[in-house]
């Protein structure tokens, strides 16, 4: 069954759900000032940062996003996210189904590479507010053509099940691990 084209805006549906989740920004985690993440960012260019990038962006982003524009734009996909909830529940059933899914866009990303691309976490960063148990699994290590024989990148996927199913996901990943050995 097709869901790409339900998950195209991912990480806005998860940035939606987590800004208006209620709990404390996350600014107040990283114990900063707003003039102090501009200085933060400019520290972390220099390699003298104590913070990751993606965390400095996000403590950023949560200033730009706090007006009458964003929180409209936030309702549209808080409702899509509803939706994809829906439909997801619609294809699982009665609760005996799962969904395999990537873990993430690309293959698994070498050391320093997540710092490029923060935001490429939208597969499990939606599945996580859509509030649906997920486990991942180990299948194995990439092919050595497409990396050389000693780098080989280990693949995964994740198993989705229905909302209070967590059970099921898990009994699928143990029966899906063991394939990564043959």
């Amino acid at each position: 069954m097709e869901l790409a084209a339900e998950f195209r805006h991912s990480f806005e549906m998860w940035s939606s759900m987590m800004t208006t989740a209620g709990g404390k920004p996350f600014r107040v985690h990283m114990q900063a000032q707003r003039r102090s993440m501009m200085l933060e960012l400019v520290r972390w260019m220099l390699g003298r940062s104590k913070h990751t990038l993606p965390a400095i962006l996000l403590t950023i982003v949560e200033d730009f996003t706090d007006n009458a524009v964003c929180r409209k734009a936030s309702a549209k996909f808080i409702a899509q996210t509803h939706r994809l909830r829906q439909r997801i529940a619609g294809l699982i059933g009665d609760g005996s189904g799962v969904i395999v899914m990537p873990s993430h866009p690309l293959l698994a990303p070498r050391h320093g590479y997540p710092q490029t691309k923060p935001f490429n976490f939208q597969y499990t960063g939606v599945v996580n507010v859509l509030l649906l148990p997920t486990t991942q699994v180990p299948l194995g290590l990439s092919r050595p053509r497409t990396t050389p024989p000693h780098a080989r990148l280990p693949l995964g996927c994740q198993i989705v099940a229905g909302y209070g199913q967590d059970h099921v996901s898990i009994a699928v990943a143990q029966r899906l691990e063991p394939l990564s050995r043959e």
